[in-house]
Protein backbone atom coordinates (compact mmCIF):
# COMPACT_ATOMS: atom_id res chain seq x y z
CA UNK A 1 0.00 0.00 0.00
CA UNK A 2 1.66 3.40 -1.04
CA UNK A 3 2.75 5.53 2.25
CA UNK A 4 0.09 8.47 1.25
CA UNK A 5 -2.93 6.06 0.72
CA UNK A 6 -2.19 4.51 4.58
CA UNK A 7 -1.36 7.85 6.13
CA UNK A 8 -4.97 9.30 4.69
CA UNK A 9 -6.33 5.85 5.98
CA UNK A 10 -4.59 5.96 8.81
CA UNK A 11 -5.85 9.89 9.32
CA UNK A 12 -9.82 8.85 8.28
CA UNK A 13 -10.08 6.56 11.16
CA UNK A 14 -8.37 8.75 14.27
CA UNK A 15 -10.50 11.43 12.82
CA UNK A 16 -13.60 8.80 12.73
CA UNK A 17 -12.20 7.82 16.39
CA UNK A 18 -12.39 11.10 17.20
CA UNK A 19 -15.91 12.09 16.93
CA UNK A 20 -17.13 8.58 18.22
CA UNK A 21 -15.48 9.65 21.38
CA UNK A 22 -16.48 13.61 21.16
CA UNK A 23 -20.18 12.07 20.92
CA UNK A 24 -19.36 9.53 23.92
CA UNK A 25 -18.83 12.47 26.41
CA UNK A 26 -21.40 14.58 25.11
CA UNK A 27 -23.85 11.81 25.59
CA UNK A 28 -22.63 10.77 29.24
CA UNK A 29 -21.75 14.52 30.50
CA UNK A 30 -25.37 15.33 29.62
CA UNK A 31 -27.10 12.28 31.59
CA UNK A 32 -24.78 13.44 34.41
CA UNK A 33 -25.30 17.33 33.73
CA UNK A 34 -29.23 16.10 33.76
CA UNK A 35 -28.81 14.31 37.33
CA UNK A 36 -26.56 16.22 39.52
CA UNK A 37 -26.03 19.93 37.40
CA UNK A 38 -23.07 21.57 36.24
CA UNK A 39 -21.50 22.99 39.83
CA UNK A 40 -21.75 18.94 41.11
CA UNK A 41 -20.08 17.27 38.08
CA UNK A 42 -16.19 16.98 38.04
CA UNK A 43 -14.43 16.27 34.28
CA UNK A 44 -12.92 13.14 36.10
CA UNK A 45 -16.11 11.56 37.09
CA UNK A 46 -17.34 11.88 33.37
CA UNK A 47 -14.62 10.49 31.97
CA UNK A 48 -14.49 7.74 34.13
CA UNK A 49 -18.24 7.01 33.14
CA UNK A 50 -17.65 7.59 29.33
CA UNK A 51 -14.25 4.94 29.71
CA UNK A 52 -11.85 7.81 28.45
CA UNK A 53 -8.95 9.32 29.19
CA UNK A 54 -9.05 11.89 31.86
CA UNK A 55 -7.26 14.33 30.01
CA UNK A 56 -10.10 14.29 27.27
CA UNK A 57 -12.55 16.88 28.42
CA UNK A 58 -9.81 19.21 28.09
CA UNK A 59 -8.44 17.92 24.72
CA UNK A 60 -11.90 17.56 22.87
CA UNK A 61 -13.61 20.96 24.41
CA UNK A 62 -11.26 22.96 26.39
CA UNK A 63 -12.52 22.35 29.77
CA UNK A 64 -16.29 21.44 31.51
CA UNK A 65 -17.94 24.34 30.67
CA UNK A 66 -17.55 24.46 26.58
CA UNK A 67 -18.41 20.61 26.99
CA UNK A 68 -21.22 21.63 29.41
CA UNK A 69 -22.61 24.15 26.60
CA UNK A 70 -22.14 21.62 23.84
CA UNK A 71 -24.48 19.14 26.24
CA UNK A 72 -27.28 21.78 26.43
CA UNK A 73 -27.14 22.48 22.78
CA UNK A 74 -27.18 18.87 21.34
CA UNK A 75 -30.19 18.57 24.34
CA UNK A 76 -32.33 21.68 23.06
CA UNK A 77 -32.39 19.76 19.22
CA UNK A 78 -34.09 17.05 21.28
CA UNK A 79 -36.86 19.23 23.70
CA UNK A 80 -39.07 20.13 21.33
CA UNK A 81 -41.75 18.14 20.08
CA UNK A 82 -40.92 16.08 16.90
CA UNK A 83 -42.58 17.35 14.03
CA UNK A 84 -44.13 13.94 13.66
CA UNK A 85 -45.13 13.94 17.17
CA UNK A 86 -46.97 17.26 16.66
CA UNK A 87 -48.47 16.97 13.79
CA UNK A 88 -50.19 13.90 15.57
CA UNK A 89 -51.69 15.91 18.25
CA UNK A 90 -52.70 18.33 16.12
CA UNK A 91 -54.91 15.63 14.09
CA UNK A 92 -57.62 16.10 16.77
CA UNK A 93 -60.33 18.57 16.59
CA UNK A 94 -60.74 19.25 20.01
CA UNK A 95 -58.57 21.43 22.12
CA UNK A 96 -59.30 19.07 25.87
CA UNK A 97 -58.14 16.25 22.97
CA UNK A 98 -54.78 18.31 21.96
CA UNK A 99 -54.05 18.67 25.00
CA UNK A 100 -54.65 15.15 26.48
CA UNK A 101 -51.85 14.00 23.83
CA UNK A 102 -49.60 16.65 24.58
CA UNK A 103 -49.81 16.36 28.08
CA UNK A 104 -49.36 12.78 27.54
CA UNK A 105 -46.83 12.56 25.35
CA UNK A 106 -44.61 14.68 27.64
CA UNK A 107 -44.87 12.77 30.98
CA UNK A 108 -44.26 9.78 29.02
CA UNK A 109 -41.33 11.49 27.22
CA UNK A 110 -40.00 12.35 31.14
CA UNK A 111 -40.68 9.37 32.63
CA UNK A 112 -38.68 7.21 30.44
CA UNK A 113 -35.49 5.69 31.41
CA UNK A 114 -32.54 8.36 32.34
CA UNK A 115 -30.61 7.33 29.52
CA UNK A 116 -33.18 8.29 26.97
CA UNK A 117 -34.57 11.69 28.45
CA UNK A 118 -31.28 13.42 29.66
CA UNK A 119 -31.88 15.98 27.03
CA UNK A 120 -35.08 17.45 28.17
CA UNK A 121 -34.26 17.08 31.76
CA UNK A 122 -30.99 18.76 31.07
CA UNK A 123 -32.71 21.63 29.18
CA UNK A 124 -35.33 21.71 31.82
CA UNK A 125 -33.12 22.43 34.54
CA UNK A 126 -31.11 24.76 33.02
CA UNK A 127 -34.03 27.21 31.79
CA UNK A 128 -35.52 26.04 36.05
CA UNK A 129 -31.56 26.48 37.70
CA UNK A 130 -29.69 28.71 35.03
CA UNK A 131 -25.62 28.21 35.45
CA UNK A 132 -22.58 28.98 33.37
CA UNK A 133 -24.91 28.75 29.94
CA UNK A 134 -27.79 31.00 30.51
CA UNK A 135 -27.50 32.81 27.88
CA UNK A 136 -27.41 29.88 25.45
CA UNK A 137 -30.59 29.04 26.71
CA UNK A 138 -33.58 30.76 25.96
CA UNK A 139 -37.26 29.82 24.66
CA UNK A 140 -36.77 31.35 21.55
CA UNK A 141 -36.39 27.55 20.09
CA UNK A 142 -39.29 26.31 22.11
CA UNK A 143 -41.70 29.46 21.01
CA UNK A 144 -43.66 27.63 17.83
CA UNK A 145 -44.87 24.98 20.78
CA UNK A 146 -45.01 27.25 23.56
CA UNK A 147 -47.19 29.89 21.22
CA UNK A 148 -49.31 26.82 20.84
CA UNK A 149 -49.92 26.01 24.04
CA UNK A 150 -50.90 29.07 24.66
CA UNK A 151 -53.71 29.70 21.90
CA UNK A 152 -55.05 26.63 23.25
CA UNK A 153 -55.12 27.99 26.86
CA UNK A 154 -57.14 30.76 25.85
CA UNK A 155 -59.61 28.59 23.40
CA UNK A 156 -60.38 26.54 26.28
CA UNK A 157 -60.24 29.39 29.05
CA UNK A 158 -62.25 31.76 26.58
CA UNK A 159 -59.32 34.75 27.92
CA UNK A 160 -56.88 36.59 25.60
CA UNK A 161 -53.14 35.19 25.60
CA UNK A 162 -52.21 37.70 27.85
CA UNK A 163 -54.82 37.45 30.40
CA UNK A 164 -53.01 36.48 34.03
CA UNK A 165 -55.32 32.92 34.17
CA UNK A 166 -53.15 31.92 30.91
CA UNK A 167 -49.61 32.28 32.48
CA UNK A 168 -51.10 30.61 36.09
CA UNK A 169 -52.97 27.70 33.66
CA UNK A 170 -49.95 26.83 31.86
CA UNK A 171 -47.17 26.87 35.45
CA UNK A 172 -49.77 24.67 36.75
CA UNK A 173 -49.82 21.99 33.63
CA UNK A 174 -45.59 22.03 33.43
CA UNK A 175 -44.94 22.38 36.97
CA UNK A 176 -44.85 18.27 37.22
CA UNK A 177 -42.63 18.10 34.15
CA UNK A 178 -40.19 20.60 35.86
CA UNK A 179 -40.11 18.67 38.93
CA UNK A 180 -39.88 15.16 37.09
CA UNK A 181 -37.02 16.78 35.56
CA UNK A 182 -34.93 18.18 38.05
CA UNK A 183 -35.07 16.53 41.00
CA UNK A 184 -33.15 13.42 40.99
CA UNK A 185 -34.30 9.92 40.79
CA UNK A 186 -33.45 8.70 43.83
CA UNK A 187 -35.53 11.42 45.62
CA UNK A 188 -38.32 10.85 43.31
CA UNK A 189 -38.49 7.03 43.89
CA UNK A 190 -38.52 7.86 47.62
CA UNK A 191 -41.66 9.92 47.05
CA UNK A 192 -43.42 7.55 44.63
CA UNK A 193 -41.82 4.08 45.16
CA UNK A 194 -43.45 2.75 41.97
CA UNK A 195 -41.50 4.65 39.65
CA UNK A 196 -38.88 2.20 40.80
CA UNK A 197 -40.06 -0.05 38.35
CA UNK A 198 -39.76 2.33 35.45
CA UNK A 199 -41.13 0.82 31.79
CA UNK A 200 -43.93 -0.47 33.75
CA UNK A 201 -44.85 2.56 35.59
CA UNK A 202 -44.26 5.29 32.81
CA UNK A 203 -48.14 4.41 31.71
CA UNK A 204 -49.62 4.43 34.76
CA UNK A 205 -47.79 7.67 36.25
CA UNK A 206 -48.42 9.69 33.10
CA UNK A 207 -52.36 8.85 33.18
CA UNK A 208 -52.08 9.97 36.80
CA UNK A 209 -50.26 13.13 36.25
CA UNK A 210 -52.72 13.46 32.74
CA UNK A 211 -55.69 13.38 34.79
CA UNK A 212 -54.96 15.57 37.74
CA UNK A 213 -53.61 17.95 35.70
CA UNK A 214 -56.69 18.43 32.99
CA UNK A 215 -59.37 18.08 36.13
CA UNK A 216 -57.77 21.07 37.35
CA UNK A 217 -57.82 22.87 33.70
CA UNK A 218 -61.39 22.09 33.38
CA UNK A 219 -62.84 23.51 37.06
CA UNK A 220 -60.58 26.78 36.11
CA UNK A 221 -62.36 26.88 32.61
CA UNK A 222 -65.47 26.47 34.41
CA UNK A 223 -64.71 29.24 37.01
CA UNK A 224 -63.62 31.64 34.02
CA UNK A 225 -67.09 30.85 32.12
CA UNK A 226 -68.92 32.00 34.95
CA UNK A 227 -67.67 34.94 35.67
Amino acid sequence: MPRSLHARRVSSDSQERGVKTRQNLIETAGRVFADKGYHATTSREICDLAGVNTAAVNYYFGGIRPLYEAAVSEARREVVIPPEAFAAILEHEEPLDQLKAYYGLMARRLLSPAERSWQIRLVTREMVMPTVSALIVDEDFLAPQVHWLRDLLARMLNRPQDHPDIGRAELALNAPFMVLATVERGVLEAIAPSLAEREREIEPMSRALETFALAGLQALARKCSSH
